[in-house]
């Protein structure tokens, strides 16, 4: 079954990397100023790595334009998405891109989805940043049974909403930092 290509249309960004940088174009409108639609360039710098998984690796990008801006945006993961191994696997990315549309509706469950955008090998999906770690490092710090009871009710939760949606999580473990459910 194809993925519904208006939902997915919807969450594509203008936007491009290279070189460690992506540029996103987006354009909003300024009243005060008179202008209707204004052209707004934003850079993103790539940081850290947060990990990585089968199908690609994500990444820390932090806004270089924070300072410039009213409400900035100041960090976010972006995971990039090998084209050439998810064709190769069988895999059809774009019902990743589905998912993480249709889970972003659920703020409690999943992190917020922004956008995404490709290149010629490699999809990028934009998502919020939450530097809260992995399962790996509070287990290391000593977690105790109550706290386990609220983990593993979160991972229940956010699995049931999966499930209704009829997606499945391919690589669950504890060391999937917060920032990617997917």
């Amino acid at each position: 079954m194809e993925p519904p290509s208006d939902l997915i249309d919807h969450f594509k960004l203008n936007a491009c990397h290279t070189n460690g940088i992506t540029t996103e174009t987006s354009y909003s409108s300024d009243p005060a100023r008179g202008f209707r639609k204004v052209k707004v360039d934003r850079k993103w710098h790539r940081g850290q790595n947060l990990g990585h998984g089968a199908f690609g690796a994500v990444w820390l990008e932090e806004n270089a334009n924070a300072t410039n801006e009213p409400k900035p945006k100041t960090a976010r993961a972006v995971k990039e998405v090998s084209k050439p191994f998810m064709r190769h696997v069988h895999i059809d990315y774009n019902r990743e891109i589905l998912a993480l549309a249709k889970l972003s509706r659920f703020p409690h469950e999943f992190v917020e989805f922004h956008g995404w955008f490709e290149s010629d090998h490699l999809v990028f999906l934009v998502m919020e940043y939450v530097a809260c770690g992995d399962l790996v490092g509070f287990i290391e710090r000593g977690i105790g049974e109550g706290e386990a009871r609220v983990i593993a009710g979160q991972l229940l939760e956010g699995l049931a909403v999966m499930h209704r949606f009829c997606f499945t999580h391919r690589d669950l473990k504890p060391s999937v930092s917060c920032l990617s459910h997917l």
